[in-house]
């Protein structure tokens, strides 16, 4: 059996993924080891994962409050560099180092390790000569590569070469190609969900959305089953886990839902992002077994998280999201594609217009085109593919870090140069300006 390091930061869609993959892999006798946020301990100790907090709680709040300015680095490049240099720099980067370097001396060690924020993975395995997978939890990372290394790039080769200079590891000549380089890349969605990803990443592997069927088992709450025996099929409202939310999103689908004449039940933990007086046809509960939930809904309103995204997926339901920030607009561009969703940004949230979208998506004509798509997401498993990368990874050294590492986007790399020394102001002109030519090329 392997001895598999998962190593993963920021927000719950971040971190929940990666207790998926440890509890199957738990399940099939391999030890596990998760090492992330704080607050997660006992998510991980409930699912048989060995957990290894990488900060404290003060380090974690302060993560939280600074997670929004990182979440657009196109806005504030500067703002994203920061948040790196003190959240994934060499200080954190060396300590998580010294958390993985002990678990990893076992045989068959394989790391996992969350794409752009797992730095320490990517270093650890080069320096112990460890296979390593780096995981791609929406396309829109993908998408965005060529974007990160125009704006952020050059600063970024630098920040990494520092904690490569002190580990005694050779310098990099391209970030993104370094953080391209492991040998076993994996996105956590279908091939049809982002039928590009291909060209930009040639060897990555499109494996599936991951889909927790044990859930399924757990028994929801008294109160909301009697509010499921008065209205049998109501409309999900979820923002996912965390408060990154604009902070418009409850009221908004509140509304939209209280427009179409719908009931609702309102899945949020922060009592101070729920409106406060809900019509009486809407419930607000807490965390509750959202899978086991999704059984009886109508449709669901979120933000867009990939992960509610391909549980809402599974389920067979339609799926509204009200995006804001990060890979959120993406996914949500990427379901109405799919012709399983549609989706609105905040300068869109009027009520009568999200009213009128989810009524449309609940006719039955759209219902039965999410149902069959459910059917197909059952052909493919995910969490099988987890299982046979293990077996054909772990231990060997060939699937790690190369000895030469790629370069990738030459000529973005060239405008992050030119780029490093500007102020964020000037950055995004160039950049615009250099948007602006690409297009008169086409």
């Amino acid at each position: 059996m392997a001895n598999v390091l998962l190593l993963t930061h920021w927000l719950g869609g971040d971190v929940l993924p990666f207790i998926k993959i440890g509890k199957r892999l738990v399940k099939e006798g391999h030890k596990v080891i998760l090492f992330t946020h704080c607050i997660y301990r006992k998510e991980a100790n409930e699912r048989g994962i060995e957990f290894v907090p990488v900060d404290t709680m003060e380090e974690y709040r302060a993560m939280l409050e600074d997670f929004e300015a990182f979440g657009d680095p196109v806005r504030n490049p500067g703002a994203a560099l920061a948040f790196h240099e003190n959240y994934h720099g060499k200080e954190r980067c060396l300590r998580e180092m010294e958390l993985l370097t002990p678990y990893a001396a076992e045989p068959d060690t394989i790391i996992f390790c969350r794409h752009r924020s797992s730095i320490a993975g990517l270093l650890a395995a080069e320096k112990l000569r460890l296979p390593v997978v780096s995981v791609f939890l929406a396309p829109n990372y993908i998408a965005h590569l060529k974007l990160h290394e125009q704006l952020l790039g050059a600063a970024m080769k630098e920040q990494i070469n520092g904690i490569r200079r002190e580990l005694e590891l050779p310098e990099i000549e391209s970030w993104t190609g370094w953080m391209c380089s492991p040998g076993i890349i994996i996105g956590l969605w279908p091939d049809w969900f982002a039928p590009e990803a291909k060209e930009t990443l040639a060897d990555i592997e499109e494996i599936g959305f991951l889909h927790d069927t044990d859930s399924r088992e757990e028994a929801l709450p008294y109160h909301v089953q009697a509010f499921l025996e008065q209205y049998p099929s109501p409309v999900i409202i979820t923002g996912g886990t965390s408060r990154y939310l604009n902070g418009q999103f409850y009221q908004a689908a509140v509304d939209a839902c209280a427009e179409a004449q719908l009931p609702a039940i309102c899945v949020c933990p922060h009592d101070e992002m729920v409106p406060a007086r809900l019509p009486s046809n809407i419930l607000r509960t807490g965390f509750i077994p959202m899978i086991k939930l999704m059984e009886h809904a109508l449709a669901i309103i979120h933000h867009g998280g990939i992960s509610t995204a391909s549980e809402a997926a599974f389920a067979g339901i339609p799926q509204l999201v009200l995006a804001f920030l990060a890979d959120r607009p993406d996914n949500g561009q990427r379901l109405k594609e799919a012709g399983i969703g549609n989706w609105f940004p905040p300068g869109r949230w009027n009520y009568r217009v999200i009213g009128e979208a989810l009524l449309e998506i609940t006719e039955e004509e759209f219902r039965e085109r999410c149902r069959q798509r459910a059917v197909q997401l059952q052909d493919g498993s995910a969490e099988q593919r987890i299982s046979d990368i293990i077996g054909r990874a772990a231990g060997k050294a060939q699937y790690g870090i190369p000895d030469r590492i790629p370069v990738l986007f030459e000529e973005e790399q060239e405008i992050s140069q030119k780029s490093s020394g500007l102020s964020d102001e000037k950055r995004r002109l160039l950049l615009k300006i250099m948007r602006e030519r690409e297009q008169r090329l086409i």
